[in-house]
């Protein structure tokens, strides 16, 4: 019986720390939006709070978002090249990392290029250290999200426009080498 009850215990336990923990990401998240509704930003004008400790916003190519994260220890800004299709994720990560450099000089510091070749995405993202679960620290997280999503918005949008064309004509089915004439 006692057993039992600390069991039921630990769980209501857990169920509060998360439930509190999702309040708190929904309040960060109303927060956070009502800033970039401000901005000059208008990737997440259409996109609503939620209990996650991300947000997506589209990059005009499919599975491949803008992304926002608050977590505990760190903010971040990210691309999120996560569509199904892993060499499609491939493809657009190998082709922005061409344009490492011209994109890093846009942001303004360097990213970090993330390739995750034991799963099916790619990342690019941008990251802050922060005690996020202090709401005094909130203005200044939610004003460095908003300046560096500007920023890598900004830095991304010609070589995704490049990355996009390519990738509507390129036919991920042919086997590597195939297709090609000596």
């Amino acid at each position: 019986m006692i057993g039992m009850m600390a069991k039921e215990a630990e769980e209501k336990s857990a169920s509060n720390e998360q439930k509190s923990r999702h309040t708190l990401r929904l309040s960060f998240w109303e927060q956070t939006l009502e800033a970039f509704g401000r901005s000059n930003c208008s990737l997440f004008n259409n996109i609503s709070p939620a209990k996650d400790h991300w947000l997506n916003a589209g990059s005009g190519i499919s599975g491949m978002g803008y992304q926002l994260i608050f977590d505990k220890n760190e903010v971040r800004v990210g691309l999120s090249m996560q569509s199904s299709r892993a060499e499609a994720n491939r493809f657009v990560f190998d082709r922005l990392q061409t344009m490492k450099s011209q994109i890093e000089t846009a942001f303004g510091n360097e990213l970090v290029w993330l390739p995750l070749p034991d799963k099916i995405a790619c990342r690019i993202q941008y990251e802050k250290p922060v005690d996020g679960y202090n709401k005094a620290n909130w203005p200044e997280m939610i004003e460095w999200l908003v300046e560096h999503m500007t920023r890598l918005e900004k830095a991304l949008s010609g070589p995704l426009d490049k990355v996009r064309q390519e990738l509507r004509t390129t036919n991920f089915s042919k086997e590597p080498g195939a297709g090609h004439d000596a």
